[in-house]
């Protein structure tokens, strides 16, 4: 998986391809506490360390609040894509969207 980042107003690309049941096992216990509590700013924080923790520590939380495009709610869906769909698995809101409309298709 990669994430690229403007650190020094530079564009940076980082890469993590081996991720461990640790950090599977951690992406989980963070998607169930935001379904508890809703996502909140000291989730967000946790969000963005792990996702700084995940790559190795190859940048700091404040080099990802700095760095991520946060464009179009861009700041979540990036680190959406990385635990949610790059760890945990789940589809994303297109592959989502591209089944639905399958289905929609398949019954007309």
């Amino acid at each position: 998986m990669e994430i690229t980042l403007k650190i020094d107003g530079k564009d940076k690309k980082f890469a993590q391809h081996f991720v461990s049941g640790y950090y599977f096992r951690k992406a989980l216990e963070l998607s169930k506490e935001e379904e508890k509590k809703g996502l909140d700013l000291k989730l967000i924080d946790k969000y963005v360390d792990f996702v700084c923790e995940v790559f190795g520590n190859q940048f700091t939380s404040e080099d990802y609040t700095n760095g991520v495009n946060a464009a179009n709610g861009n700041f979540i869906k990036q680190i959406n894509r990385i635990v949610a769909q790059e760890i945990l698995g789940m589809p994303s809101e297109e592959e989502v969207a591209d089944f639905l409309e399958r289905q929609a298709a398949a019954y007309e």
